[in-house]
């Protein structure tokens, strides 16, 4: 029997899955989404288990999905990622070399965390190697965990959102051809990571992202956040020249409210290239892939590139994934909710 790959996406105000079969090409079988409640998760952490356990039921059943084993992720914002550097040693003496490491890079107890790590590059002739290091909270963890052991689910993996996201891209472990991008636009903030060669250089939590342009929107415009949801899904162009002396409509009005916004965002971008450039030896970025629900805007990739100078395209399906005409059309448009998701559940039915 074929394996199944469950991969479960729980955001700040949805959650989001997806089902796939493994197989010589996996099939997407199964996805859905179910919106929460903006108060149901703080800084990653579930605060309202049975709520979110009730969704999580019921979008299971709407989804016909009845896998009981599902990879879970931790957001950006709730996860540290760091490169370090360490004498050389042993993988098996690393285990417990990285805790006393790890106190000089985290801001709380090491006890209190759970940790992995990978080594990057050794250095026999200097003594010492680069290793990715990789923890979250446990509080955060567990209350992922214990919600979906609740409702009778099994996590079996525990993943980072942004490293998902490096396998719907197709960029684990490949040449890449110098350093590229990944930036996914959730709810309260955008993940940032650039990678060279499948490993992860730099991470940032970017605090600009759907719900601040909602508001943002809202703000200027005296409505409600419901309102300003509706104008932003369906009357924002992110190439729109509105400017105040076009206030003659409300479209024109939003429009130039998003764009203050959306140059911000560019400019947190560009800083953190930037940064990056002058941490790894002037290497340049030269690709940026954007998903996440924030990616839907009309024109965002083609205004990026403008504001940034360099290729920005959006997350695609990833080519060794096969879809039913069924759903074909559907996910394609839906895509860039999914992405996560689908990097989860291609963790365990595609071997690495």
């Amino acid at each position: 029997m074929a394996k199944i790959g469950v991969g479960l996406d729980i955001g700040a105000n949805s959650i989001k899955v997806v089902e796939l079969q493994g197989g010589l090409k996996p099939r997407l079988n199964r996805f859905g989404k179910a919106v929460l409640p903006e108060d149901a998760l703080n800084a990653g952490e579930i605060k309202d288990r049975e709520l979110v356990g009730k969704v999580i039921k019921e979008l299971f059943a709407k989804t016909k999905i009845a896998s009981k084993r599902v990879v879970i992720a931790v957001a950006g914002q709730a996860a540290i990622i760091r490169h370090i550097k360490m004498p050389l040693m042993e993988d098996s003496e690393i285990a417990n070399a990285i805790y006393w490491e790890a106190e000089r890079y985290i801001p709380f107890p090491v006890d209190e965390v759970t940790l992995d790590f990978k080594v990057i590059k050794r250095y026999g002739d200097q003594n010492e190697m680069d290793v990715l290091m990789v923890c979250a909270r446990n509080d955060i963890i567990y209350s992922h965990v214990e919600t979906l052991r609740d409702i009778g689910l099994q996590t079996v993996a525990v993943d980072v959102q942004t490293f998902s996201l490096m396998r719907t891209a197709g960029l684990e472990g490949t040449n890449t051809e110098g350093a590229v991008a990944l930036l996914d636009i959730g709810f309260e903030t955008s993940d940032l990571m650039i990678l060279k060669d499948g490993i992860p250089l730099f991470t940032r939590v970017i605090p600009l992202a759907g719900n601040r342009f909602t508001k943002t929107i809202a703000a200027n415009l005296g409505i409600s956040s419901e309102e300003a949801e509706e104008i932003k899904m369906n009357k924002i162009d992110a190439l729109s020249q509105s400017d105040a002396t076009q206030f003659g409509s409300l479209e024109a009005k939003a429009n130039f409210a998003m764009q203050e916004g959306l140059k911000e965002m560019a400019l947190e971008i560009r800083r953190s290239f930037d940064y990056f450039h002058l941490q790894e030896r002037n290497e340049e970025v030269n690709r940026l892939i954007i998903n996440g629900g924030g990616s839907l805007l009309p024109n965002l990739a083609a205004f990026l590139n403008r504001e940034l100078g360099i290729d920005v395209i959006n997350c695609g399906l990833p080519q060794g994934i096969s879809v039913s005409k069924k759903f074909k059309l559907k996910i394609e448009e839906e895509l860039p909710f999914y992405g996560v998701a689908l990097g989860l559940a291609m963790r365990e039915v595609i071997p690495e």
